[in-house]
């Protein structure tokens, strides 16, 4: 979706003809012209559900993505209007005019929408609750405001200068992540998950209208109640015309997502996977269980060898902004594999972040707080000389072990606060200690006022009502910044680029209200021996809810999350590349590499002393966007890596 509200008919349509001729956003264009100023909107063609006015034509709407009655637990209820061209947009428009921004609240969904009100000469862009899988960027023009769900028509309308955002590249090297309503692109922002924001008179002012509040209960059986919810958030998902599949990984997530789904179909439900032969991290017999237990109609891609990673400047190309997570590589890969077979795919992401992951994080610290002296302690061993404590055999071994690690995350909790205490477990591994001294410095004026202390925690207040305990804040953290702007965004981009809309049971609005008032120990289950050795049962509602449902092969499995063996691939490609062989554009941009840093870990993973798999991944996303974006123009790249690596 792109959009524009500009003084005048033709320097509207001017501009969206500009976004057409570039090849930035093809499709139907809309418009609605005010007493004083135009409104044009383009959208994809083949997008039913899109557009709609009122019934007075004093406004209209439009929508990517999915707007859903949350009452529904139905094929039938939740169902497109009988499947009417104008379903989604008319469900919203209807929601609009009920309630207004506040629409964010009530709606079950996941979706990006702009609403024109033709007197008031009035626009209004809204996000779900939770966002990420659909995004809105905004910029302003020489006369009015442009906005897009992807960023790509926005470069192209000269909205941006070439010129980075400081703000948005210190929070992406600092911890590998761009919170809004920054980006990297100086003068286009993204709009926060939950807000409005209104566009009148030449001025932009954004609210929020979401908020978390937790009340946990502790009446009510959780377990029945989790499950009846999940059913109907997964009979949401199977609404509609087109053809829905699942992602199943092999996990307790997409497991349980199944076994809902092939209960509610009439017919056997198409599950997709990803396997790598001869690989531990291999979850495919575990998918494969699944599969057989429900009947699905199974589909698995292999992806064998490192040549997976020879697409990667097309990926990058579909992130838009640089991503620290390397598993948009399998997903990028999925997602056009099932999309040969359906329009509509339901994943199993959520679960992690809304039943409070790193709770034992926010415990440990409140446990060992107690001890005398512990925050002193900590102090110290965090503020001790950096090349003598890696000199110390027993804490190099320790922080390699999964218990070590974790207590550096204790540390980290103890000497500062909750905040600090789960951005260290980003910046253990982001890319600013590789910085030079200049962009280093850079880095740490900006992050007095963006990143550190009351920088992140105002963005997490913001998103939480009343006075919440240290581990919801923990939650609201992790949602706000590796949920919408991490894990839900990757999933988003990589699906939306092969045409093909996910659906998240897991973020239903519904579950979200119902997993407010669920109380902690329900969330995450253990002894305090288990908290501090980080054995605590995390997720444990969705097990118990499980249990009995899903195969126990699947339940008494190790978490291991949607990885690829990336550190093996790796390796077939550094060969004995150096940083500047590896890194040609930020080699180009001397300021942005410390050649002998980048050197030393390229040299360790090579020869198996650590696993710099993610910092190493996070380097050439960095470089390939950068000869993308800022070398290229932001032109589709027609080129592979292999031949970005010859140059």
């Amino acid at each position: 979706m792109f959009g524009i509200v500009a003084s005048t008919r033709k320097a509207a349509e001017g501009t969206v003809g500009a976004v057409r001729r570039a090849g930035a956003s093809a499709g139907g264009a809309h418009f609605a012209d005010g007493p004083r100023s135009s409104f044009r909107v383009l959208l994809p063609d083949g997008t039913p559900g899109s557009f709609s006015w009122n019934e007075k034509r004093t406004a209209c709407c439009a929508v990517v993505g999915e707007v859903l009655d949350p009452s529904a637990g139905s094929q039938e209820d939740a169902s497109d209007g009988g499947g009417r061209a104008d379903g989604a947009a008319r469900r919203l428009l209807h929601q609009w005019e009920q309630r207004g921004a506040r629409l964010i609240q009530n709606v079950s969904g996941l979706f990006a929408a702009a609403v024109w009100e033709v007197e008031a000469e009035r626009l209004t862009l809204l996000c779900d609750w939770i966002g990420g899988i659909h995004h809105l960027h905004y910029a302003m023009t020489d006369d009015g405001l442009a906005f897009a769900s992807d960023i790509y028509p926005l470069l192209q309308i000269e909205a941006w200068d070439g010129a980075l955002s400081q703000a948005g590249l210190a929070q992406y090297l600092d911890f590998g992540h761009i919170l809004p309503p920054n980006t990297v692109f100086q003068g286009i922002h993204k709009l926060a998950p939950g807000c409005a924001l209104t566009y009148e008179n030449g001025e932009v002012t954004v609210q929020r209208v979401f908020r978390l509040d937790f009340a946990p209960r502790s009446d009510g059986d959780w377990v029945e109640q989790f499950r009846d919810t999940h059913r109907r958030a997964i009979a949401r998902c199977l609404s509609g015309p087109d053809e829905v599949g699942a992602f199943l990984s092999g996990g307790i997530d997409s497991s349980f997502n199944v076994a809902a789904m092939s209960e509610l179909s009439e017919k056997p439900i198409k599950t997709f996977a990803v396997t790598y032969p001869g690989e531990d991290i291999d979850e495919a017999p575990y998918a494969r269980l699944v599969a057989e237990a429900f009947g699905t109609d199974h589909h698995e891609l292999a992806l064998e060898s490192s040549a997976v990673l020879d697409e990667l400047p097309e990926m990058i190309w579909a992130l838009g902004e640089p991503a620290m997570d390397y598993s948009f590589i399998p997903t990028f890969n999925l997602a056009r594999f099932a999309r040969q077979h359906v329009q509509v795919a339901v994943s199993g992401d959520g679960p992690d972040h809304l039943l409070g992951r790193h709770h034992p994080v926010a415990l440990v610290r409140r446990t060992l707080g107690r001890l005398p002296w512990s925050g002193r302690l900590a102090s110290v061993l965090l503020a001790s000389d950096r090349s003598v404590r890696w000199k110390i055999a027993g804490w190099r071994r320790l922080r390699k072990s999964e218990s070590g690690r974790f207590l550096w995350k204790a540390l980290q909790s103890l000497d500062g606060d909750a905040v600090e205490a789960y951005l260290s477990i980003y910046r253990e591994i982001a890319y600013r200690g590789l910085l030079p001294d200049g962009p280093r410095a850079m880095m740490d004026s900006t992050a007095a006022g963006v990143l550190d202390g009351a920088g992140v925690d105002a963005i997490v207040t913001d998103t939480l009502d009343g006075q919440p305990s240290e581990f919801e804040r923990m939650i609201g953290l992790d949602l706000a910044i590796d949920g919408s702007f991490g894990v839900f965004a990757k999933v988003g981009k990589m699906a939306g680029y092969h045409d093909l809309q996910i659906r998240e049971p897991y973020l239903d609005a519904e579950m979200c209200s119902l997993l407010e008032h669920v109380p902690s120990g329900l969330k995450v289950r253990g002894s305090a021996m288990d908290l501090v050795r980080n054995r605590a049962r995390t997720k444990y509602l969705l097990y118990e809810a499980a249990r009995g449902v899903v195969p126990d092969e699947v339940i008494r499995k190790p978490k291991q999350g949607f990885q690829a063996p990336i550190g093996r691939w790796l390796c077939d490609w550094l060969a004995d590349r150096d940083a500047h062989a590896l890194l040609p554009a930020l080699a180009r941009s001397t300021q942005w590499l410390n050649a002998g840093a980048v050197d030393r870990i390229l040299r360790e993973h090579r020869e198996g002393r650590r696993d710099h798999s993610t910092l190493i991944m996070m380097l050439i996303t960095l470089d390939l966007w950068h000869g993308i974006f800022v070398e290229g123009n932001a032109d589709k790249p027609g080129w592979t890596w292999s031949e970005w690596l010859k140059q």
